[in-house]
């Protein structure tokens, strides 16, 4: 009995090639509609370079020109070649321009300052006043 019963178990499996066959044939037809469609805009690298210099001008907008001056460096070292890298140089050369016209008012201030120090206590000592003038 259980010989008749096993035979009649492998005579109903029949039917599972043909299941499998059906399933692997849906699956192979429908892979293509499943598959990622590919996207219409990739990001380049002008748009990071472009987002970037965005930050960039807010921040020194901001007044924290030492961010800004970074990013102006990062996207001209990162993406030479595109507009934003020619715009963050000429924004990079402007800041270190108007910083060194500024170090170069200091640098006076600071010179005057310490001559006119120096004058006050030299030219007295010079002539021998002992105090001040009467």
């Amino acid at each position: 009995m259980k010989r008749q019963n096993h035979q009649a178990g492998v005579a109903s499996n029949m039917g599972t090639p043909g299941l499998i066959r059906a399933v692997f044939l849906v699956a192979v037809l429908s892979a293509p509609l499943s598959a990622p469609l590919p996207a219409s805009a990739q990001i380049t690298g002008a748009d990071s370079a472009a987002a970037l210099l965005a930050a960039a001008a807010e921040f020194e907008s901001r007044g924290e020109r030492d961010v800004a001056e970074s990013l102006y460096r990062h996207i001209v070292d990162r993406f030479p070649g595109t507009p934003a890298a020619v715009t963050a140089r000429g924004r990079l050369d402007a800041a270190v321009a108007a910083r060194s016209q500024a170090g170069g008012e200091t640098e006076l201030r600071v010179w005057s300052t310490l001559y006119g120090i120096w004058s006050g206590m030299a030219v007295p000592a010079a002539f021998g006043a002992e105090g001040p003038a009467p």
